[in-house]
């Protein structure tokens, strides 16, 4: 299979971790199966212009076109893909477009269009009914009618990570194409990690803390945090919380919300964390926190199962429905009081977080790139026609 995925953010974008690591994880496995996959992109990473050697680059196999954005940075604005993208869309057996509400996608559903070319629309989460309710609903509305409306008539299938993404698709005239349901994978630890690699003040951080809740995410409205800082005012006061990702716009009210709850030494605001860190980050929390509002899965769930840190998620979150089959963690409502209780059980009952450790293996080794291509494999094949097909 020639696949072309179109994301507006490629590695070695990080700040939206999710989507980039996996569209990148699904290329990878599937190159390492026998398909040949191109990925069109912008040089963008929220705004800030990735350092790129040039235009095109090879990672892990996956062929990189990156085009120079242009404009406001979340509009994905680059022309020069113009050209690209029909050439891409001529190539390829099936395209998957990542995302919605900005230019590179919406030209990416036009050129597969024109090209005949079976189409994969892989919303991520931004088709979602509380999505689109919490904010700027109408805007994206109105893209969704005057801007994609068309090119979606053209798209043979959603490509869907949960079961809840699936119920809380908007209402559409006509209805939605087929959905495929295929999770987000993960990449299971192999190397021993190199300290020598870890940021000081993480190890400072874990080293003073040994009963640490670790909230690894964008510091935005949706992530939750007002939630678990909430949520904080009823846990011993020997239980440490660790922030630690990129301000998305609520880094401002989190650092107010501490210092008046007098938390300096009691909540430990890292930033943006990658690489050694962040893995260390994971191994060595006692549990992670994901109190998010609305998820269509949420990476950093699977990345904690798979580093051995149990997670506390919301009903919200797509990616409960596999903390739940596999007994991995706690899912809880959005109300503070029972995420208290859910972040206590695990932090003081040793027997509910080694259990909860061993259901996390268990998930972890059901959800690796491999396995999750495969499911694509075959998810995609009856659901997308042969190119040329009538």
């Amino acid at each position: 299979m020639r696949l072309l995925q179109v994301v507006p953010s490629y590695l070695p974008a990080h700040r939206y971790g999710g989507p980039v690591q996996s569209v990148h994880g699904l290329s990878a496995a599937l190159v390492a199966r026998g398909h040949e996959v191109r990925v069109v992109t912008t040089d963008l990473d929220d705004g800030e212009r990735l350092e790129l050697d040039g235009p095109t680059a090879e990672i892990d196999g996956v062929q990189v076109r990156y085009g120079r954005g242009r404009g406001p940075g979340r509009l994905r604005y680059a022309p020069e893909l113009r050209a690209e993208l029909r050439e891409a869309a001529e190539w390829a057996d099936r395209v998957a477009v990542h995302g919605l509400y900005n230019w590179l996608s919406s030209a990416a559903l036009r050129a597969a269009a024109a090209a005949g070319a079976p189409t994969v629309l892989c919303p991520r989460g931004m088709l979602m009914r509380d999505a689109l309710e919490l904010r700027r609903g109408w805007l994206k509305r109105q893209w969704l009618r005057w801007i994609d409306g068309r090119a979606l008539n053209h798209v043979d299938a959603l490509h869907l990570t949960s079961e809840r993404e699936a119920q809380l698709l908007p209402h559409r005239t006509g209805g939605w194409p087929r959905s495929m349901f295929v999770p987000n994978g993960v990449t299971l630890p192999t190397a021993e990690l190199d300290l020598c690699d870890v940021s000081e003040r993480a190890l400072k951080v874990v080293q003073e803390n040994p009963q640490s809740v670790l909230f690894l995410g964008r510091l935005s409205w949706k992530k939750g945090l007002d939630r678990l800082l909430d949520a904080f005012e009823h846990l011993p006061e020997e239980i440490a919380l660790i922030v630690a990702g990129p301000d998305d716009g609520w880094g401002d009210e989190l650092a107010r919300r501490v210092t008046q709850a007098g938390w300096t030494r009691r909540v430990h605001i890292l930033g943006a964390v990658q690489g050694a860190t962040k893995r260390f980050l994971l191994e060595n929390a006692t549990c992670l926190a994901c109190p998010s509002y609305s998820e269509n899965f949420a990476n950093v769930v699977l990345e904690a199962m798979a580093a051995g840190c149990p997670p506390v998620v919301t009903r919200e979150v797509g990616a409960a429905e596999w903390v739940a089959r596999f007994d991995a963690g706690r899912v809880v409502p959005g109300d503070p009081m029972r995420i208290a209780a859910a972040l206590r059980k695990l932090c003081c009952d040793p027997a509910a977080r080694s259990g909860a450790v061993a259901g996390s293996a268990r998930a972890a080794a059901e959800l690796t790139w491999d396995a999750v291509a495969a499911r694509f494999e075959a998810e995609l094949e009856p659901r997308l026609p042969q190119r040329g097909a009538a």
